[in-house]
């Protein structure tokens, strides 16, 4: 026999599978990118790049692809735009 405490968690269950299966195809539409320039403060340098980036506000880093970003100095010198940033305050 059927009862509505087996109907009610038969439909919760199949509520939960749901909203799961909805949250793994929401994912996959996602494109994965890095996070936004403009809130970091921690160094990080073009893939080819040739210097690093500490300021939001530098010129030069608006040329370099979003997918190209790595986080780190790389071993590569400040760039001299951040420097002067930094230098100034406006950073």
């Amino acid at each position: 026999m059927i009862t509505l405490k087996t109907v009610i968690l038969a439909l919760a269950a199949a509520a939960i599978v749901g909203l799961a299966l909805w949250a793994v195809v929401d994912m996959r539409r996602r494109p994965r990118r890095p996070p936004l320039r403009s809130s970091q403060r921690y160094p990080w340098h073009a893939a080819e790049g040739s210097v690093y980036h500490v300021c939001p506000r530098c010129e030069l880093e608006a040329d370099v692809d979003a997918f190209a970003v790595r986080i780190g100095t790389g071993d590569l010198p400040l760039c001299q735009s951040c420097s002067q940033l930094q230098n100034t305050g406006e950073c």
